[in-house]
């Protein structure tokens, strides 16, 4: 692993980041963009580190003002052992030195402000209160949303926009069967507590493929059906010629469930909407050929957002 500040200073080194993220797991989406917006930004000449999620900066004070967030990193500490990155990006690691003076970036699952950062932002991953149930931030965060479904709750901050960034995996998932497809498969993933989850003991739930495997599988079916409303392998399927079908939350229309209609190409949100997934699928795969350039504008947007909000 590399450690900062050890490396050559970037030429845009005015502004330093430090994103307080879990370690790199390829199938989790939060991880991937958290590590990738570390890529990027160090690819744009700024100084971006990564800080262990939960890691405290001084473990007794830790374990007496978090015990529960504490003992969760020790043990997965122990368990997993080191931290983990994507050898394919540039995310060096930060020591607690570096936090002063660099701008912190927590993800919604962050309540206050655990390193004591002078400067942080919100970065909203998902919906605050979606994973731990319940969330605490200031009047006057500076926060942006990975995409509009997930500004909510956030009365009396700032909102910067939007910062949406993505690795494609268009070395994987790629559509190879061109022929007659008739299976189907099924996504559960982060709505393993809806309460209109049917029992799928005997359908094909793939929950727990690697990404190449996953590729295999979206090659062979011809519907995927998601019960996570917001994950990116409703894209990767459509990709590979499946028709990926979010089931939809109860009450929640198709505009309230993803408002940009970018975000719902190639994907049906029900089953009557597999129309629009198939005539939309050539749109997502030139989306996502494009992602590199929308990743460096979104960053572009973000500092810009930064340096007005911290007047730097």
């Amino acid at each position: 692993m590399i450690y900062a500040r050890d490396v050559t200073k970037y030429p845009n080194d005015e502004l330093r980041f430090v994103i307080y993220a879990p370690r790199y797991r390829d199938n989790s989406g939060g991880a991937i963009v958290m590590h990738k917006l570390c890529d990027v930004l160090n690819d744009m000449g700024y100084s971006a580190l990564l800080y262990p999620l939960w890691k405290p900066l001084s473990l007794p004070s830790a374990l007496f003002r978090s015990p529960r967030m504490t003992f969760a990193y020790l043990l997965a500490r122990a368990y997993r052992g080191k931290y983990a990155t994507n050898a394919k990006y540039n995310t060096p690691l930060a020591k607690q030195r570096d936090i002063q003076g660099s701008i912190v970036i927590y993800p919604e699952i962050v309540s206050g402000n655990p390193l004591r950062a002078e400067k942080y932002v919100r970065w909203l991953l998902h919906r605050p209160g979606f994973h731990e149930g319940h969330f605490k931030y200031s009047p006057g965060d500076l926060y942006f949303c990975y995409q509009e479904a997930f500004h909510k709750n956030c009365r009396d901050m700032v909102h910067g926009g939007s910062l949406t960034i993505g690795d494609t995996l268009l070395d994987i998932y790629k559509q190879t069967n061109y022929g007659e497809r008739i299976k189907t498969c099924f996504i559960v993933r982060k709505g393993r507590a809806r309460p209109d989850l049917p029992d799928l003991k005997h359908q094909w739930v793939v929950d727990d493929l690697s990404h190449e495997e996953l590729a295999k599988v979206f090659n062979e079916c011809k519907f995927c059906y998601l019960y996570d409303t917001y994950t990116a392998y409703a894209q990767y399927a459509a990709i590979c010629g499946c028709i990926p079908i979010v089931v939809p939350l109860p009450g929640v229309t198709k505009e309230q469930w993803v408002p940009e209609e970018k975000g719902r190409l190639g994907v049906a949100y029900g089953e009557s909407d597999t129309e629009h997934a198939v005539t939309t699928r050539p749109a997502l795969l030139c989306f996502m050929q494009e992602t590199s350039k929308k990743n460096r504008e979104a960053v572009a947007h973000f500092v810009e957002a930064v340096k007005k909000h911290f007047k730097t």
